[in-house]
């Protein structure tokens, strides 16, 4: 029982950022941002040259209308307004039940909002256009967040196996399909070595795209995945046989996690997500180590690395508390944009985390807005002294 207990703490904690996966690279729309009108008269107008098109059987002309009203529901979603969307999309398939921007852009848009409903769309946009990556990937996702594991399965590994080898989410949400699908079946260690080997592949087609930015600062994340994921299939064989555990292949792959995370914060000092991977990579971390002890309590190494995740984590949460400051320090110039002095300590906050170039431009706003405060121009000259390259002395 405890150990059920444990490896289900880790599975929440995969799920919660399994939705990380197929979120990041989609762009929900704000519900607080203002709706920008559309041209309904153009959608009606483009509508009714598309019914008197279908009417006289001129299918390649219904076909553009609709095209073009595909594009406006499109737009609308862009501008955060789903309703109007939705409406465009229903109007369409209401003059061409079959058609299949209007049945994928409907699948596409309920992805986001009721993944039961996608599926339906999914499975008759498939129906007019099989073999098409995009829909089997959307109806994979959609069964894993509804938890049909088996059914999320079939998709995603026709998706990964046959259409596209190098799809970094498909190949993640197999991997979680797939781990789900062992919980199923009592944790089972023949599905969950499956689910490890599609995480592994998700792993290794992220590094080999790390030209385009959004891969690159996926790694980090996937890595901890892959890790926490080959941490519980040990735990699995350790429930056999613990001399069968061996932890290594997941404290690699979470020291690597931390290690891309790093590499990032470098080029982004105050990414707050980026620390935040940091610190659950380290928290993973730490899980490894107590269960190596469990297993093994004389396992003097693993207490050593136990202290020091300590130290390292409370790096991490300094970092995390610094973020917060400067969250707040934004925001208070944001209300307040005439305030010499918020811009001082936005200024000051900067350079705490290095981020001289910002430090500078707030300084100087600062100066500009109180010209004769002695103490800004003191700072900015410290600042400008900070980025000119030390000199040695001359040798005597």
């Amino acid at each position: 029982m405890k150990m059920k207990i444990r490896l289900l703490v880790c599975f929440c904690a995969i799920c919660l950022f399994n939705i990380a996966i197929y979120s990041q690279t989609e762009d929900t729309p704000n519900p607080n941002t203002p709706k920008p009108s559309i041209d309904q008269t153009r959608v009606k107008q483009l509508l009714d040259k598309a019914q008197q098109a279908i009417l006289r059987g001129d299918d390649l002309g219904a076909d553009k209308y609709l095209g073009q009203a595909v594009d406006i529901a499109y737009k609308a979603w862009d501008l955060g307004d789903a309703t109007t969307s939705e409406s465009i999309f229903r109007q369409i398939l209401k003059l061409k039940s079959d058609y299949p921007k209007a049945l994928f852009g409907l699948a596409e848009l309920y992805r986001r909002i009721n993944p039961s409903w996608a599926i339906e769309y999914y499975t008759r946009y498939l129906r007019v256009n099989p073999g098409d990556p995009a829909a089997y990937f959307g109806r994979g996702t959609c069964y894993l967040m509804r938890n049909a594991y088996s059914l999320a399965v079939q998709d995603l590994k026709y998706l990964v196996d046959r259409l596209q080898p190098n799809h970094i989410q498909g190949l993640t949400n197999l991997a979680l399909a797939l781990r789900g699908q062992a919980v199923e079946q009592n944790y089972d260690p023949d599905s969950f070595k499956q689910a490890v080997d599609y995480m592994r592949r998700a792993v290794e087609s992220a590094k080999q795209q790390t030209d385009k930015p959004e891969i690159k600062e996926l790694i980090s994340s996937l890595l901890y995945r892959f890790g926490r994921m080959q941490f519980e299939y040990q735990q699995i064989l350790a429930k056999a046989n613990p001399e069968q555990a061996n932890f290594n292949d997941a404290i690699n792959s979470l020291e690597q996690s931390i290690a891309q995370a790093k590499k990032i914060l470098k080029e982004k000092p105050d990414d707050a997500q980026i620390v935040n991977q940091i610190i659950l990579s380290l928290d993973a971390l730490t899980e490894v180590y107590n269960e190596m002890i469990r297993i093994n309590p004389k396992d003097t190494q693993a207490y050593d690395k136990l202290v020091k995740l300590t130290v390292r984590k409370s790096y991490a949460l300094a970092m995390q508390l610094k973020l917060t400051g400067l969250g707040y320090l934004r925001k208070g110039v944001q209300a307040n944009d005439k305030d010499p002095e918020l811009r001082f300590m936005l200024s000051r906050q900067y350079a705490q985390m290095g981020m001289i170039k910002d430090a500078i431009q707030q300084i100087e706003q600062a100066i500009k807005l109180a010209p004769n405060t002695e103490k800004y121009k003191q700072f900015k000259r410290m600042l400008i002294a900070s980025t000119q390259p030390s000199t040695k002395p001359a040798k005597k």
